[in-house]
Parts: structure tokens; C-alpha cells; sequence
């Protein structure tokens, strides 16, 4: 993915298809994303491309000029930044992903990578992961 719009077509794919929810992400008007995607834009300005790399745990220099690896990496402190060396002055800190976050981006790349095998594997861990992060139960509220 080495042009801007081949990048945006990739967050466009993390975002459901939505340029309206990819504009809202990093809080552009869709016709701005809309000039990414036609290549009328050749890079995204590092204010929007912070956001949707924080959003979706990439590399922002990635998103915005191609630079560097596409996920961002955790480094010794634990954050998540470019783990671009030569453009470690630009690194920001990137929330890391909850632990829940975490197993289901698992399950939805086995779902996308499934055969009939893969579904008993996906069908067990997400039954471990409902016994691990299991829902809140409401407790009916009685009225006097």
C-alpha cells in the first residue's frame, strides 16, 4: 500500500465501508476523505492521522505519509508508537488495546481466514472468551 488512497481504501475496510464514519474518526469533512481516496490529496495532515491511528492502533506517520511500519508497536514502556527509529521525534503514544478488544480482533481474523475446521477453533474461543469477559446481567427493578 504505498499510495494514499490505497491506504485509505485499507482504513475504509477498518471503518465498515463508511467514508461518513472514517470522516467522523478523525473529524474531517467527507469530501476530504473523499479526496484521499481520488488522490486529489497526497498526504492526510498529522492531526487526522493521529486519530484514526489511535483509533485503529496503526502507525500515524504510516497513514499519513506512507512512512514506516503499518501497526504501530509497543515499545519498553509499554505505549504503542511508530517503532519508526528514524522518525521517533514524531512516535505518539497510542492507546493499547483492551484485553477484550484483544481476543475479539482474534475471532474476527479466524472468521476471516475460516474453513469448516476453523469454526469448531472460532466456536471455542468464543466461548472462552463469554466465560472470560462475561456480560453484565441486569437485575429487574421492582416497583413498590
Amino acid at each position: 500500500m504505498k499510495t494514499l488512497s490505497e491506504r485509505v481504501a485499507h482504513l475504509l475496510s477498518l471503518a465498515n465501508g463508511s467514508k461518513k464514519e472514517l470522516a467522523s474518526i478523525a473529524k474531517v469533512s467527507p469530501p476530504s476523505v473523499s479526496q484521499w481516496i481520488n488522490g486529489d490529496t497526497k498526504s492526510i495532515q498529522i492531526e487526522p492521522a493521529t486519530r484514526l491511528a489511535k483509533h485503529f492502533g496503526l502507525n500515524h506517520l504510516w497513514i499519513s505519509k506512507g512512512i514506516g511500519p503499518m501497526l504501530a508497536q509497543r515499545n519498553e514502556s509499554g505505549l504503542y508508537t511508530t517503532g519508526d527509529e528514524k522518525n521517533a521525534d514524531q512516535a505518539i503514544p497510542i492507546k493499547p488495546k483492551s484485553r477484550h478488544q484483544e481476543r475479539v480482533d482474534e475471532i474476527v481474523e479466524l472468521l476471516q481466514q475460516t474453513n469448516m475446521e476453523g469454526l469448531a477453533v472460532i466456536l471455542d474461543r468464543a466461548k472462552d472468551a463469554a466465560r472470560e469477559y462475561p456480560l453484565a446481567k441486569k437485575t429487574p427493578k421492582l416497583s413498590p
